[in-house]
């Protein structure tokens, strides 16, 4: 339960950060439409290129530009520039605010030389030229620098945030800051440790690109403290070699008091139904001394029920409340249970009322009402839970429910609920898993059964499986395939080179959609070619979304061997677009620390 609370402190957390750029929702099939902003001389205005060019250094995320653009129509869009010594800007997503917006376009590859790079940024047919300086500091080096306050206490050395022993550290946040004095511009990595370890070091990599002193350097947290107190870091430079040291604070447990009373409690308690994780919780006043971690766990107090609660976190100061979750599981019996809670020498005792598990309702199928389906429903394509036949049922009496349908043209559907009103409402049905892939075209009339009635004109349409119908399916970490069949297509474009984009969505309510693109300067990806992410003699780019709202990209340019991502087209043709794929993406667009497996991936679709 540890983990679980952590691992969502840790997503809730790096979510804040990065709401502000998170990529917006792709539409289906439209468009955006506008006009870059610029000036009498056909120059971007206004630009602004970030990071640092250096002859030789792969560009990472520090190296964009952003452009403007007056946005007439919402949706799709792609935006580019050609690739000039060695690498280019690149950007897409969708848009859905209309008028004046900046898109930010990252830089793809490794420049080639020092020089004054000139780049054409294209949307929609409009155009505007942009000029970028690559310098040739750094190309090849290993910096030279000395540690600010070696050989003593690291000058200037500061943590941020707090540190907290059993607390894991995020990157984005938990750092500390050092300065060094650096003599020979190049590429650099600095780390900071313990001895004995604490189960925590910091490490930073990049390039020096100038000469100077009291250059700023954040090196990142990595791990877990497991001791607070006072800690005392090194830090170690080898060229030439030198040390200074800093202390890293690391907080220990909060003290505090419960007050007993006042409980809040949040979810449904009843026997026989599951309780989902993070969903029941009981919250406890508490009065804060000093700020820390706090680990508290509350017991059945005689009998068990199958449930326990437990909280993890950091307290401060101005803290009130401690919450704890409930560990998932389903409730063995009904009554009151007492809980204890013990804190120092306060011990609380709040009762949790488990419900009795509900009883089957009463109720009927309204037989004469027409079904409604949403979603695909198309011969030879297995069937998801976004297709959907709806029923109209009249309940009775409150309760739990089951509706099933007989098997015909290899499917079957079901649906289970509980009704929590005795309205005339409409009841979803979804096919079984086992059963879910249509054999032919056609209507087929079910019989369906369940509460005080038995249905038989319950007609589910299947169209005709088309040449035209695309397919892209892939074992994601190792989960069993996940389907991207609905607007699956490829398109081409050759606004810059030659561009193949296969994309399509889990579902047509999901949010899950996937996009695999090739792009080639001068010639069409060919068949029985490995396309990798390295950025050179193609660009490929794989963007996933969840339905969770992570967005996962593959890493492009430079060295990618630690994060390869591969498409192969086995066949293409003017009409169709048929291969494979597979590799390594990660969330936030492909800078993120969390990861997603893609093993045995095939597409099939029609441009």
């Amino acid at each position: 339960m540890k983990k679980i609370l952590l691992y969502c402190f840790i997503l809730f957390t790096t979510g804040l950060l990065f709401t502000a750029c998170q990529r917006e929702l792709f539409f289906d099939t439209v468009n955006a439409k506008g006009a870059l902003v610029k000036d009498a001389n056909n120059n971007c205005v206004p630009f602004t290129v970030n990071g640092s060019y250096i002859r030789g250094i792969a560009l990472d995320a520090t190296n964009y530009i952003d452009v403007q653009i007056n946005i007439t129509q919402i949706g799709n869009y792609v935006i580019k520039t050609n690739n000039t010594n060695g690498y280019y800007f690149y950007d897409s997503s969708s848009v859905a605010i209309l008028g004046l917006n900046t898109f930010r376009l990252k830089a793809i590859g490794t420049p080639l030389a020092a020089n004054f790079d000139n780049f054409i940024v294209s949307f929609d047919g409009s155009t505007c030229s942009l000029t970028n300086i690559v310098t040739a500091n750094g190309a090849g080096n290993t910096a030279e620098y000395t540690l600010n306050g070696t050989p003593n206490a690291c000058t200037g050395a500061a943590q941020t945030l707090n540190f907290f022993a059993g607390i894991p550290t995020l990157t984005a946040l938990n750092k500390d800051t050092i300065y060094v004095n650096v003599t020979k511009v190049g590429t650099y990595t600095i780390t900071a440790s313990t001895t004995p370890s604490n189960g925590l070091t910091f490490t930073k990599s990049g390039t020096f690109t100038t000469i100077g002193t009291n250059q700023q350097v954040i090196l990142d947290a990595v791990g877990t403290p497991s001791t607070a107190g006072t800690i005392p870091y090194t830090v170690n430079t080898t060229t030439p070699a030198s040390t200074c040291a800093f202390n890293l604070t690391v907080g220990g447990a909060a003290t505090y008091t419960l007050n007993c009373g006042n409980y809040g409690f949040t979810g449904v308690y009843q026997q026989g139904t599951l309780i989902p994780v993070l969903t029941n919780t009981i919250t406890i006043p508490v009065t804060v001394t000093t700020g820390g971690t706090y680990d508290v766990t509350a017991i059945p107090a005689t009998s068990s029920n199958g449930i326990t609660f437990r909280g993890v976190g950091v307290l401060t100061p101005a803290s009130t409340i401690i919450t704890l979750y409930a560990s998932s599981g389903t409730p063995l019996l009904q009554g009151n249970f007492i809980y204890k809670i013990t804190v120092g020498s306060t011990t609380c005792e709040p009762v949790v009322s488990y419900l009795p598990p509900p009883l089957p309702s009463t109720y009927t199928i309204n037989c004469g009402t027409a079904v409604q389906q949403t979603g695909l429903f198309q011969a030879n394509t297995a069937l998801t839970a976004a297709s959907t036949i709806r029923i109209s049922v009249s309940p009775a009496t409150l309760g739990t429910y089951t509706i099933t349908t007989d098997t015909l043209n290899g499917v079957s559907y079901k649906a289970t609920g509980n009704f929590t009103t005795v309205f005339t409402q409409n009841v979803d049905l979804i096919a079984n898993p086992t059963l879910n892939l249509p054999v032919a075209s056609g209507t087929f009339v079910h019989k369906t059964y369940g509460g005080t009635a038995m249905c038989n004109n319950v007609s589910v349409s299947y169209t005709a499986a088309s040449g035209n119908t695309g397919f892209i399916k892939v074992n994601i970490d190792g989960g069993g395939l996940t389907t991207f069949n609905v607007n699956a297509k490829a398109v081409l474009s050759t606004s810059f080179g030659f561009d193949i984009t296969v994309s399509g969505k889990n579902s047509a309510s999901s949010l899950e959609n996937i996009e695999l693109s090739v792009t080639t300067p001068t010639a069409a990806p060919q068949p029985n070619i490995l396309y990798s992410a390295d950025g050179l003699t193609a660009l490929v780019d794989a963007f996933y979304k969840t339905p969770l709202d992570f967005n996962y990209e593959a890493i492009t340019g430079g060295n990618n061997s630690l994060n390869p991502f591969t498409i192969k087209f086995t066949s293409i043709t003017a009409t169709r677009a048929v291969g494979t794929f597979y590799g390594i993406m990660r969330d936030n667009f492909g800078t993120g620390t969390m990861t997603k497996v893609f093993a045995n991936g095939e597409f099939d679709v029609p441009f």
